[in-house]
C-alpha cells in the first residue's frame, strides 16, 4: 500500500483520523492523488486564492511556481468549505463559497 504523493503523509493521518483536518500543496496532483488514495477530501484552489508564503522547501524555477496551489484535505466534505474559508483570508470574497446554485441549470 502506498499513501500517494508529497502529501501522502498529511493524507494518511487524515484516513485515520490523527487530527481534524490538514493543508498540503499542489503542484501535479499532491493534494488530490494522496486525497484519492486515502479515502479522504482535497481541494486544490485557484492559484493565489491561498497563500504559498512560508512554504519550504520553494519552488525551483517559474514553471513551478505558476501551478503550486496550497489547500485543504480533510476527512469529511462538509469539513471543506469552512477550512477553505479560513485559509483564503481577505481572498475569500473571490470565491462566492455561499452562493446558491440551482441545480436546475446545471449542464
Amino acid at each position: 500500500h502506498i499513501v500517494g504523493g508529497s502529501s501522502g503523509g498529511e493524507g494518511c493521518i487524515q484516513a485515520a483520523a490523527g487530527a481534524p483536518f490538514g493543508i498540503g500543496s499542489d503542484i501535479g496532483g499532491s493534494i488530490r492523488i494522496p486525497c484519492f488514495f486515502n479515502g479522504i477530501f482535497g481541494h486544490k484552489p485557484t492559484k493565489g486564492i491561498v497563500s504559498n508564503g512560508g512554504q519550504y522547501p520553494r519552488t525551483q524555477n517559474d514553471e513551478q511556481e505558476a501551478l503550486l496551489a496550497t489547500g485543504p484535505m480533510c476527512r469529511f466534505a462538509t469539513d471543506m468549505k469552512p477550512i477553505l474559508k479560513v485559509i483564503a483570508g481577505d481572498n475569500v470574497n473571490k470565491l462566492n463559497l455561499d452562493a446558491k446554485v440551482d441545480i436546475s441549470k446545471l449542464k
